[in-house]
C-alpha cells in the first residue's frame, strides 16, 4: 500500500485519476481489506491503526499536493478512525485486541505504542507533528455495533465492554470468539491475553493467542481451531449474533459443533453497575468438561467457592471457579503475570452457567 501511495502521488501526468496506477492498486486493496462498517481484514486494532496511518498520510500529501482524492478512499479512511475510535479509552488506549506487535508508523509524540490518540487526531486533521490543525479527534463518532466485522459494544457512563462474534471470511490470528472484554471506569477488569511473541514456543503461545488467552468458553481443552503452521488455522470459527443493543447481545457460537456437536449460545444484560452473562451449553449428550475462562492481570480476593473480588468487581457464579497463573501481554516480547479464573464443570446434558458481575469503588 505505501508504494502505491507514492507513485500515485508523485506523478507528473495529467489530473485524472485514471492515469494513477497506485491510486488504482490503493482503491484495489482498501476495497477489501477495509470491511464496509470499517473494521479490518486483520483482525487486529494495532495493525489496523497502521493501516489508518497510511492511509491519513496519503490524505495529508494530496493536500499539499492538490490533488484529488477520491471520496471512496475518503469515506474507508473516515470509517476505519471510527471504528477505532469506538473503543477508545480516556488514556487513549483500546483493548488489546488481536495481533499486537506494536507497528506504529508514525511515533510522532512520546507517548508508547498503546495510545492510539496520536493517529486518530492525525486522521481527522489534528497533528502537532506535520502541522495540520483542522478539527479535534472528539469529531470522531462513536458507534456500538459492527456486523460485518462482527464487534458489538455494551457500554454506559461507568463500564464499557465488547464481544466478537463473527463468521471468518479471511484469516483469523486468534481463538477468541465471543471474547467479552470489560473495562470499569477506565480500568481493563477482564481483559485479552494478548500476543507476546509470533515465534516463542507452541505451547507458550498457546496463553496468548489460545482459547485461554480470552474470556470465553473452552470445551474438552481443546482450541476452537486447529492450527496449521505457526500463523494459519484451519476450520474458521463461525457465530452469529441474534439479537443486540449496547445494553444487551444474544449471539450463538458454533466453534465447537464441527468436533462435539455442541453450541454456545452467549447472552449478556448490562445495567448500572452489573453485568450478567449466561453461557448455555446445547447440544449436550456425553460427557463433556466445559470452563468459562477470565483473564485479568488485577488483584483478587477469594470470598467463597462461587465469588471471588477482581478490582472493583464481585464475580459470582452457579458452579465453582478454579485460579491457575495466567500471562498478559500489554506490549510485544513482554508479559506480566496474571490470574486466569476458571468456573469449571463436568456435564453430559445441557448446561446453564450464570456469571454475575457487580462494580463498585
Amino acid at each position: 500500500m505505501v508504494s502505491g501511495c507514492w507513485i500515485a502521488l508523485s506523478s507528473d501526468g495529467p489530473p485524472g485519476a485514471k492515469d494513477y496506477v497506485g491510486l488504482k492498486y490503493l482503491l484495489h486493496e482498501t476495497s477489501y481489506q477495509v470491511y464496509s462498517d470499517g473494521s479490518y481484514i486483520q483482525h487486529s486494532f494495532t495493525y489496523q491503526r497502521l493501516a489508518l496511518d497510511v492511509l491519513s498520510f496519503v490524505m495529508l500529501v494530496a493536500e499539499k499536493k492538490e490533488f484529488e482524492i477520491s471520496k471512496i478512499l475518503k469515506e474507508r479512511q473516515l470509517k476505519m478512525a471510527e471504528f477505532l475510535n469506538s473503543f477508545l479509552q480516556d488514556d487513549g488506549w483500546l483493548p488489546n485486541y488481536g495481533s499486537n506487535d506494536g507497528a506504529n508508523l508514525f511515533p510522532a509524540t512520546d507517548t508508547d505504542y498503546r495510545d492510539f490518540r496520536t493517529s486518530l487526531n492525525f486522521a481527522c486533521g489534528k497533528s502537532e507533528f506535520f502541522n495540520v490543525n483542522q478539527a479535534p479527534q472528539s469529531s470522531l463518532a462513536k458507534q456500538f455495533e459492527f456486523r460485518e466485522g462482527g464487534y458489538y459494544i455494551l457500554k454506559n457512563n461507568d463500564i464499557f465492554s465488547f464481544i466478537r462474534c463473527h463468521s471468518y471470511k479471511d484469516r483469523p490470528a486468534q481463538n477468541d470468539m465471543f471474547h467479552f472484554d470489560i473495562w470499569y471506569k477506565g480500568k481493563n477488569i477482564f481483559c485479552d491475553a494478548g500476543s507476546y511473541s509470533y515465534n516463542t514456543d507452541k505451547k507458550f503461545k498457546n496463553n496468548f493467542i489460545g482459547v485461554i488467552g480470552h474470556n470465553t468458553i473452552m470445551i474438552n481443552d481443546i482450541n476452537q481451531m486447529s492450527q496449521v503452521l505457526n500463523f494459519g488455522y484451519s476450520n474458521w470459527t463461525k457465530a452469529k449474533k441474534i439479537t443486540f443493543d449496547k445494553s444487551h447481545f444474544l449471539g450463538e457460537n458454533y466453534a465447537y459443533k464441527r468436533e462435539f456437536g455442541i453450541v454456545q449460545r452467549r447472552s449478556i444484560n448490562l445495567k448500572d453497575k452489573k453485568i450478567v452473562v449466561v453461557d448455555d451449553l446445547l447440544n449436550v449428550y456425553s460427557l463433556t468438561n466445559i470452563k468459562q475462562i477470565w483473564n485479568t492481570k488485577l488483584e483478587i480476593e477469594e470470598i467463597n467457592a462461587y465469588s471471588i473480588k477482581v478490582g472493583d468487581c464481585v464475580m459470582q457464579s452457579n458452579i465453582e471457579y478454579r485460579l491457575e497463573e495466567s500471562y498478559i501481554s500489554d506490549y510485544y516480547n513482554t508479559y506480566t503475570i496474571g490470574t486466569r479464573i476458571i468456573f469449571e464443570v463436568n456435564i453430559d446434558k445441557d448446561f446453564r452457567i450464570e456469571t454475575v458481575m457487580e462494580f463498585n469503588e
